[in-house]
Parts: structure tokens; sequence; C-alpha cells
């Protein structure tokens, strides 16, 4: 939530340095959305076998350097989400418009504070991402081992 809140605060900065009120707005409405889908639908859209590679548990929680956290989809991504395109785009977009040539009468040090700014919500807001599927994944190994135990086992 704290990185939603900063990623607000750049873009109103942006603003006092010349960023248009649309492009301004544009990017608060993608924050917004992105934010809404990662808070309460992100969870939902979430499958061992989905066919969009932004909901693929299996292919999201591989770790190819370690041969315990290694899986195969035994099935195509063929499908994109736009809801988890939205925050892709939104730092993509973010990211050209604050290194634009516009703003290159700004000190160094507002620039690389809009930088670090970005580049700090950006690792949150993958950190929370990644978080939604390790907690859909571990709920969903929980209910099978309960599902699984015996009446002697607790």
């Amino acid at each position: 939530m704290k990185a939603v809140e900063n990623l607000t605060d750049v873009i109103s900065r942006l603003q006092t340095f010349g960023l248009e009120e649309e492009k301004a707005e544009k990017l608060r409405q993608m924050i917004f959305s992105a934010n809404q889908h990662l808070k309460f639908e992100m969870k939902g859209h979430l499958s061992s076998v989905s066919t969009c590679i932004d909901h693929c548990t299996v292919y999201s929680l591989i770790d190819a350097s370690s041969v315990n956290f290694r899986a195969n989809c035994n099935h195509e991504h063929t499908d994109r989400c736009n809801n988890c395109c939205l925050v892709n785009n939104f730092f993509d977009q973010i990211e050209t418009i604050h290194t634009f040539k516009s703003l290159s009468f700004l000190p160094t040090d507002v620039i690389d504070e809009f930088d670090h700014d970005i580049n700090r919500a950006k690792d949150q807001i993958l950190s929370w991402k990644v978080h939604c599927f390790r907690t859909v994944h571990q709920d969903r190994a929980k209910t099978e081992v309960l599902r699984n135990l015996q009446d002697n086992q607790a």
C-alpha cells in the first residue's frame, strides 16, 4: 500500500515539474486499477493450469537455480490479463515520463530521487504480487493435506 502512495506522490511531484494533467491522471488511474486488481482480484485468478502466464502458479513459482523448485507447465501460456499488464505498463510509462528530456533542467539529485522512489515501489509491488502467488499456493497445499488426513492423524 505504501508503494502505491509513493507512486501517487511521484506523479504529483512530476506534475509540479511540468507533467501534463491528462498524463498524470492517466497514470493515477492505471496505478489505482492495478492496486485494485492486486488487492481484490489477483488471488482469484491464480491457478496451476492457467493459460495466462501472469496467473500460472507453476510457472511463477519456478526457481531455475534450485532443483527443488523446478517444474514444467503442461499447458501453453496463450492468454494475457489486461489488469496484470497494467502493472507493467504503468512502470514502463512512468519510467519513460520521468526521464523525458523536458525534465532535463531538474537537478540530478531530484532525478535520482524519482529513480529511487519508482524502483523501490516497483520492487514492493512485484513482491506483493509474488506474495499473492505464495499464499494461494500454500493455502491449496494446506487444504490438500487437511483433506487427506486420516482419522488417526493430526
